[in-house]
């Protein structure tokens, strides 16, 4: 049983390595660090929600991706969401978790316990808005001269009335893109 253990923990401590390194975003042999060039995803603008990133077709995460030196595209997908509107409110009781309470609460009666519980209405209700919001789908691509052991930030952000995108060296802007209009949705939105 011990044994078995020790391999579920080893299992999840390589699973969250891998989800925490770099990408793989280049075909053959894995190469040093210092022979490869590094992309992360920073979002630069507060409003903006990540959809996809890619680079040489490859999709990565926050956890960025390892590609060789040279001229590179990296594209991102995200999505603008507008301010909800129309929002109705909605209340939600937990009647299980009310009348579990009860319950126990019966049992301590019961047993004449020091400890009984309390079973408040207001601990099982939910109040929360659901509203109406519109998000507007923008694809932005950079391309860009990439060195070896180096480490990028693409980042998208706002400009007044337009989404760019940069690629940022040390905080140096390397490549500035303006991001193109996709589709525009309207979902249903919570809001507690």
């Amino acid at each position: 049983m011990m044994r078995l253990i020790k391999i579920f923990i080893l299992s999840l401590y390589l699973i969250h390595f891998a989800a925490c390194s770099p990408a793989k975003g280049y075909l053959g042999p894995e190469l040093q660090e210092d022979k490869l060039a590094t992309v992360y995803y920073k979002n630069c603008g507060n409003n903006l929600i990540l959809i996809r990133a890619s680079a040489e077709g490859v999709e990565f995460t926050r956890s960025g991706i390892h590609l060789l030196p040279g001229k590179r595209a990296v594209d991102v997908t995200i999505e603008k969401p507008s301010a909800p509107y129309n929002c109705v409110p909605h209340t939600e009781f937990n009647e299980i978790g009310f009348q579990l309470c009860l319950e126990r609460r019966q049992e301590a009666i019961n047993n004449n316990e020091k400890y009984i519980p309390n079973c408040y209405n207001s601990d099982y209700t939910t109040s929360y808005d659901l509203c109406h919001q519109q998000f507007q789908q923008f694809i932005c691509a950079v391309n860009v001269d990439l060195l070896a052991n180096t480490k990028y930030e693409v980042c998208p952000y706002e400009d007044y009335t337009k989404i760019k995108l940069k690629l940022m060296d040390n905080n140096l802007a390397l490549g500035l893109k303006d991001c193109e209009g996709l589709d525009s949705e309207v979902r249903n939105v919570r809001f507690d």
